[in-house]
């Protein structure tokens, strides 16, 4: 159920601070406890707990002492108020259908299965109860896992186990959906496997799907999780108080002939889901079932989240690479912010006009019209097109969208790309935005997450001013000293080519790689290239995607006159001086770049841009070759998994030590292994990466011709559209001749790499001579007109009127920029924006304050 947090917070700051002093000492003393058990007795989980960073969830103190667990992005506290009575009540609920069995109770073999850990309070109960002789807890959210270290009986609970002899076994993040075959094997592990006994504190749509599967719950609609995250669904359906039929339908045709004029592709599908009985309002609710109403967890205002909106994630939530942590920007951030948080008290007046709100959800009438009232334009988002019918009988559109700016993204439209569109389109403009969800549906929830990162994009957070400005430097060094990729008519080459990925299969075709050295073109990738030539080995092309100065130093390790023989395929934003210890450099652009298409543009060329070349370099490989045509690719050591957590990367790379131990734990690192269909055996342990790269490059080859052969070479994961094959064949056709060649004309090796040069070439033209000093020339006028606009001297009584109107006018200034030089704009757009936001924020802090 969903809470107004701020309801939940002690009167005072002072009490509050208190209140949450003596429960950060309790829980400090009881993680201590915790882990020093863990680590007795499940020493890598207590590695992984002690070492995991919490994601989307903290600790909540409410007012009267107690802990909860707070949703970060969406202010929602995941348990009741009255938390122990809650869990008691679950608890005997359980025991009570239980005892119903009471002859199977006594029965050796008991197995406790519990989904979800949350706080933890009910795990020993429970245990101490049913004393069974195994344990088995899944908890999908690893944020539950570590803050249960706070607030879980767990020293008690590790302690009852050692003693009574009870075997534990905790399954957690992506490991922890596969119950079915978990219990499986456990059955086969452990033949006086008895009776098992589930439990549910927590409502997980993949686990209860097994559950389901295995009899033990009866099948719940998708539908049923959209009332709470996390809380079980229930049965019941909480009526909200009904008006007269007769009014309801007057209202419903009201906005159904507003819709057809206004918006008629709304109308349309309005008109063919629109309930024809004269019961339509109870036909909708009965459709819509235990989701309909959400009158029991729903804001009715936005005065309800004042907290939220001053703490706002959307402006708050910025992170910024670790490897950008000594720029400007994250300093500026910091500032700011703490100016915010000095404004802001329990008592502060909050000023909840928004320039635009984007609003989740329908089925509160109050709610949508809070919203409406609190913006000048609105976005009205709804998954549902039943839900949305039914709001067509209790909120009157045909008057809110009258008089301001109103967009539907409804039913299949309500979707990331659809509101992003609205952006680009200028519908929506990012900045003075909030996203407004009176309830929660399970759809809802992950869109909001979605829309969250992207605002967070577009606003400074990958496109602030010294991560653009190093891109611009960087591209344009580059892009005049080396030959970059085009489009041309180029023949569709006939060698075949060897992408090398540095997995564990790597190991295994060491031999044939030299056997086959000079058939085929050798591409190795990232950190492959330090096991090749451990292994003397020297391939054609190596591909690198990563571009800052770790990967500068990493290079610089390697026999500096090898690399002199060994061509470069990088982006056209890699650190500039990585290029120069290759034999050349040939480079591309990845993504849309501005910098690289202004300079394409005045050669009138076009720029190949790689769709599906970013998570790992291998997809970086791949998919470069299909754009140049190549026709057999054989991917080795592009295995996406591994059959041991020890095996992760071929075992003479750099990732292990002499000893053969690997030189950093992985699975702490990278994630949770789980396992995953493999290319040749049944399955293989992958980790979240892994196979987030794999699924994309599934859609690398799925976006292919059939002409292209894709071969899936070795024991890592299987690549739906790639070919499995055990080895690399003895020999591979090649139908190009390398052996006929006539002295002091051509040789093998130009005719073997001259497949892939000849799709670049160099960018050089007079139009481009003066670019870089024209670019500063014109940033440099920017600043002084940003300087100037801020530095207008003010009296202090109308300085909070004053930023308002300066930021209209920066943003003038900045259209005035795009209109000037779209590479200039794109340098100060993302940090003016971000600027601009939080502005916004503080004005809604301090409406009356200086």
């Amino acid at each position: 159920m969903k809470l107004a947090i701020q309801n939940q917070l002690a009167l005072c700051n002072q009490l509050q601070q208190q209140n949450e002093k003596v429960v950060a000492l309790n829980a400090s003393e009881r993680a201590k406890r915790n882990l020093d058990e863990f680590n007795r007795s499940i020493p890598n989980l207590a590695k992984f707990i002690s070492n995991y960073e919490l994601r989307n969830h903290s600790f909540f103190v409410t007012k009267d002492s107690a802990v909860n667990i707070l949703i970060k992005s969406e202010s929602m506290l995941v348990y009741p108020v009255e938390i122990e009575k809650y869990v008691s009540n679950q608890v005997a609920d359980f025991f009570s259908d239980t005892y119903q069995h009471q002859d199977t109770l006594n029965a050796s073999g008991k197995c406790l299965v519990i989904i979800g850990i949350g706080l933890g309070l009910h795990i020993l109960k429970l245990t101490e109860k049913l004393e069974p002789n195994y344990l088995v807890i899944y908890e999908p959210e690893e944020d539950f896992l570590k803050l249960s270290l706070y607030t879980a009986p767990w020293f008690e609970l590790l302690t009852l186990c050692n003693i009574e002899r009870i075997q534990i076994f905790i399954q957690h993040g992506e490991n922890s959906q596969n119950l079915a075959s978990d219990l499986q094997e456990l059955k086969q592990a452990f033949p006086s496997l008895g009776n098992l006994y589930y439990y549910r504190h927590f409502a997980y749509p993949k686990l209860d799907q097994s559950l389901s599967q295995l009899g033990v719950i009866q099948a719940i609609p998708t539908t049923a999780y959209d009332r709470h995250p996390y809380v079980l669904p229930f049965a019941e359906v909480s009526a909200q108080h009904r008006p007269t039929n007769l009014i309801q339908q007057q209202i419903f045709d009201k906005n159904l002939l507003f819709f057809q004029e206004r918006f008629p592709e709304l109308f349309m599908a309005l008109q063919e889901n629109s309930p024809q009985s004269d019961h339509s309002w109870q036909a909708l609710q009965h459709n819509l079932g235990e989701n309909s109403l959400f009158s029991d967890c729903s804001s009715n205002s936005l005065a309800e989240e004042k907290f939220l909106i001053l703490k706002n994630p959307l402006v708050y939530g910025l992170t910024l690479s670790k490897k950008g942590n000594d720029i400007a920007f994250l300093s500026f951030i910091s500032k700011l912010k703490a100016s915010i948080d000095a404004a802001i008290t329990n008592e502060t007046e909050c000023n909840l006009h928004f320039t635009e709100i984007i609003l989740l959800g329908v089925l509160n009438s109050n709610a949508c019209l809070a919203a409406a009232k609190a913006s000048d334009r609105l976005l009205i988002i709804e998954e549902s097109l039943n839900r949305f019918l039914l709001s067509c009988f209790t909120v009157n559109w045909f008057e809110l969208a009258s008089t301001k700016s109103f967009y539907f993204l409804i039913g299949q439209n309500a979707r990331l790309e659809h509101i992003e569109a609205c952006y680009q389109q200028g519908a929506l403009n990012f900045i003075d935005s909030y996203i407004f969800q009176p309830y929660f549906t399970e759809r809802h929830r992950k869109l909001s997450k979605n829309l969250l990162e992207s605002i967070q994009s577009t606003n400074g957070k990958s496109n602030h001013f010294e991560a653009r400005f190093k891109q611009l430097i960087r591209s344009y060094q580059n892009c005049a000293a080396y030959p970059i990729l085009c489009r041309n008519s180029a023949a569709i080459p006939s060698m075949p080519v060897i992408v090398i990925g540095n997995g564990p299969s790597l190991e295994v075709a060491i031999a044939s790689l030299k056997i086959l050295r000079d058939q085929v073109l050798l591409v190795s990738c990232g950190t492959a290239l330090a096991t090749l030539l451990n292994n003397n080995i020297r391939p054609d092309y190596h591909i690198e995607l990563e571009k800052e100065t770790d990967t500068l130093t990493r290079l610089n390790k390697l026999p500096a006159s090898e690399l002199k023989c060994i061509s470069l395929l990088a982006t056209v934003e890699i650190h500039t001086a990585i290029p120069v210890l290759f034999k050349q450099a040939l480079l591309m652009a990845t993504t849309a770049n501005p910098i690289t298409e202004l300079l394409y543009n005045s050669h009138k060329r076009s720029a190949t841009i790689l769709d599906y070349s970013y998570y790992t370099v291998t997809n970086f490989a791949l998919d470069l070759l299909l754009q140049l045509n190549f026709q057999q690719i054989y991917l080795v050591g592009v295995d996406f998994g591994f059959t041991t957590i020890d095996t992760h990367h071929a075992s003479s790379s750099n990732y292990f030590n002499e000893q053969g131990e690997s030189v950093y734990d992985y699975e702490l690192k990278h994630g949770a292994t789980f396992e995953v269909q493999a290319n040749l055996n049944s399955t293989c342990l992958t980790v979240p990466a892994f196979n987030a790269a794999r699924l994309l490059m599934e859609q690398c080859l799925a976006a292919q011709s059939d002409n292209t052969i894709v071969y899936n070479v070795g024991h890592g994961a299987k690549i739906e559209g790639a070919k499995a094959l055990h080895c690399l064949p003895d020999v591979i056709d090649n139908r190009t001749k390398l052996a006929v060649v006539k002295p002091n004309v051509i040789t093998p090796a130009f005719i073997k790499t001259s497949a892939i040069d000849e799709h670049f070439s160099l960018l050089t033209s007079e139009d481009t001579a003066n670019f870089i000093d024209d670019t500063l020339v014109l940033a440099n006028q920017f600043c002084r007109s940003l300087l100037a606009l801020w530095s207008t001297p003010t009296s202090t009584d109308c300085e909070l009127r004053h930023t308002l109107r300066a930021l209209v006018e920066q943003d003038q200034l900045l259209q005035a920029l795009k209109i000037q030089s779209k590479v200039v704009f794109e340098l100060f757009d993302g940090s003016c924006r971000y600027f601009s936001m939080l502005c916004h924020r503080y004005a809604k802090a301090v409406p009356h304050q200086h």
